[in-house]
């Protein structure tokens, strides 16, 4: 190891930028950061600094630590897995349900806040204004809206209960995502539009298809997409958790597994979003979000227009 005196360290708190200047100059991969008594206080290395340059609209705390999240349930050993989160220091947890306003929920959030009082907690899901009063009453820091439009749920097919508001999944263009941010939401879903990327988990399987112009099949890589209240979800959760033997039949599943094509990397479809985004605002005629939200709520008839069928097709279908 090295000689602590022969060290190269940065003083204090340093900037990026700084620390990039450092490692320049003294030709060094490894920053680490000590405190005027010599004490260790971090460590800045070339692929933080590469991954922040890389990927600067990363969700980021203080540090420049990517912010995690993590789901729990509301059943079951849900408190024991959400105190093996705080102590791993996670941003936020989720207890995600698929009918967020029931007193299934109101017992696992009373039961999480006597334990966790400070933890940031998402829930949901919730469709309705009494849904999220619901929740917003019991402490949650931020409420998840919408039940049954993500490519992987068929609740709204199996029970006929169901709200397709566009701030959770079922996303399919990019303007809707500025329309969600402008009914109100902070945030939006994206699961079927980032499936079948590199980044996205899920087994890769190679299918058969024909080609139509050559007529011969070849293999072609899929990746599996489910939803988590599928049967094949619900067999591995049992797995993982080691419950007793159930007939998976008579759960009732409310999700699916389907397979996409394989798509390469996430980042030009995010590059893209941002791209739309940005011109949405600009059409808008704000100069940011923020003041495109706030013009919206100040005379939303200003910008809401019926359309007809013969105009829904006109704008939509390609």
């Amino acid at each position: 190891m090295t000689p602590a005196a022969a060290l190269v360290v940065g003083r204090g708190e340093l900037t990026l930028a700084a620390a990039e200047r450092i490692m320049v100059e003294r030709k060094v991969k490894k920053l680490p950061l000590v405190d005027a008594h010599g004490v260790l206080i971090g460590l800045i290395t070339a692929k933080d600094i590469y991954r922040q340059e890389r990927l600067p609209f990363a969700t980021r705390d203080g540090h420049g630590r990517l912010r995690v999240g993590a789901a729990i349930g509301a059943t079951g050993d849900f408190l024991e897995r959400a105190a093996d989160l705080v102590k791993a220091h996670v941003d936020a947890i989720v207890i995600d349900i698929a009918h967020g306003h029931s007193t299934v929920m109101a017992k696992a959030i009373d039961a999480f806040r006597k334990a966790f009082a400070d933890a940031e907690l998402v829930a949901g899901n919730v469709a309705t204004a009494d849904g999220v009063r619901f929740l917003a009453e019991r402490g949650v820091n931020a409420i998840k809206v919408g039940i049954g439009p993500g490519g992987g749920c068929t609740t709204r097919l199996t029970t006929s209960f169901g709200v397709p508001l566009i701030a959770d999944g079922g996303i399919k263009r990019h303007g809707a995502i500025l329309e969600a941010l402008l009914f109100g939401g902070d945030t939006v879903m994206l699961g079927s539009m980032f499936a079948g990327t590199e980044e996205t988990p899920g087994d890769v399987v190679r299918k058969s298809v024909v080609l139509p112009d050559q007529q011969r099949s070849v293999k072609v890589p899929f990746k599996v997409l489910r939803g988590m209240a599928s049967i094949q979800a619900i067999r591995d959760r049992l797995d993982v958790e080691d419950d007793e033997v159930v007939d998976l039949e008579a759960l009732g599943a409310e999700g699916t597994e389907v397979s996409v094509p394989a798509r390469g990397s996430v980042r030009p479809i995010v590059q893209d979003i941002l791209k739309h985004l940005c011109s949405s605002i600009s059409y808008g005629g704000a100069r940011s979000l923020d003041e495109l939200r706030q013009m919206f709520r100040d005379d939303p008839m200003r910008y809401l227009v019926k359309l007809s069928a013969s105009s829904k097709r006109e704008s939509y279908e390609r």
